[in-house]
């Protein structure tokens, strides 16, 4: 009964209030999943074409099988390598689940210009605009779920809602010939303002989120890096600022093959005005354009975790 009750809790906050978690999947490595959080970003490497997958599982101490799972896979491609203007698509997938009775699945596709200001062969600034359209089904399974007192009116809800999504971005980078860069960015997602209520009586709109990020990598010597990073998001009333600091060493002072851990420290405030802080650890490596990645949420407060597990290739980088 306890955990029937969390549950409905949770399908209650997460579905018919207009700040649904499943609208906004969020990643701490969000580096390793950049489409997601800015449609800018597609082609935004070194290479032709760039594999990512990412598995997100949340508070599964206190949800047991029934933690929130996150589950996306994307892949981009780019036009015109030798060119100043790169043209670039991509398409990503989400699958989220939390609970017994919360699911929702989306596929976007997104699509890039990188202009380059100056000599492309030398250190350059570039920036780049883009936008993203996408689908989501979002499901709503009160079934499952073990109702003391008899069951609600379900009559006047719909167990499945799709609607179409529309987002826009903007980035500024500075590249040089060694490992010294710097990325800014922002992303306004929902701009058409869908949508999400699974009531059939009622309209709920939902709400523009905001993501700002950036890093800069800055060579201590040839070989190692320090790199800090963040990204913020503000989706109506609620905000979520990661922010951390990463030591980078590459194999060789003149290739693309690294190791990198970090220490990150999130804080969130949700619609209801509670504030968590979480601490990250997060580490990837890179070996022959081959991506893996590995971080640990702990949130203080709920004695609760979080991890996540990426893999990635990319295709076409240029050898040193």
């Amino acid at each position: 009964m306890k955990n029937a009750t969390i549950l409905l809790i949770l399908t209650i906050l997460c579905f018919i209030n207009t700040k649904a978690r499943t609208q906004n999947e969020t990643f701490t490595q969000w580096e390793n999943m950049p489409i997601h959080f800015n449609p800018a970003l597609t082609g935004g490497f070194e290479g032709i074409l760039r594999l990512r997958t990412n598995h997100r599982n949340q508070w599964q101490s206190i949800l047991g099988k029934n933690s929130f799972k996150t589950t996306a896979a994307a892949i981009d491609y780019k036009f015109g390598l030798a060119d100043k203007r790169k043209f670039s698509v991509g398409f990503h997938t989400i699958i989220d689940s939390g609970g017994q009775s919360l699911s929702s699945e989306s596929f976007n596709l997104s699509t890039s210009v990188v202009q380059t200001l100056g000599n492309p062969n030398s250190s350059h600034h570039a920036i780049a605009l883009g936008f993203e359209a996408g689908m989501h089904n979002n499901k709503l399974d009160l079934d499952n779920v073990s109702w003391g007192g008899g069951p609600p009116i379900i009559e006047i809800f719909n167990s499945n809602i799709k609607f179409a999504d529309i987002s826009a971005g903007l980035t500024w980078q500075y590249l040089t010939k060694s490992h010294f860069s710097f990325q800014f960015g922002s992303a306004i997602h929902h701009l058409n303002r869908p949508n999400v209520s699974f009531s059939k009586e009622n309209e709920t709109k939902l709400s523009l989120l905001l993501n700002l990020h950036g890093n800069v990598e800055i060579p201590l010597s040839n070989r190692v890096s320090l790199v800090p990073s963040f990204l913020f998001s503000n989706f109506d009333t609620d905000e979520q600022f990661l922010v951390g600091v990463s030591n980078k060493w590459y194999f060789k002072s003149t290739d693309a093959n690294f190791v990198q851990v970090g220490l990150f420290t999130k804080s969130t405030l949700n619609f209801d005005a509670r504030a968590f802080n979480v601490y990250v650890i997060s580490a990837s490596i890179e070996v022959d354009s081959i991506l893996l990645g590995f971080s640990f949420d702990h949130f203080q407060g709920i004695n609760s975790n979080a991890y996540e597990l990426s893999v990635g290739y990319t295709l076409g980088r240029a050898n040193p």
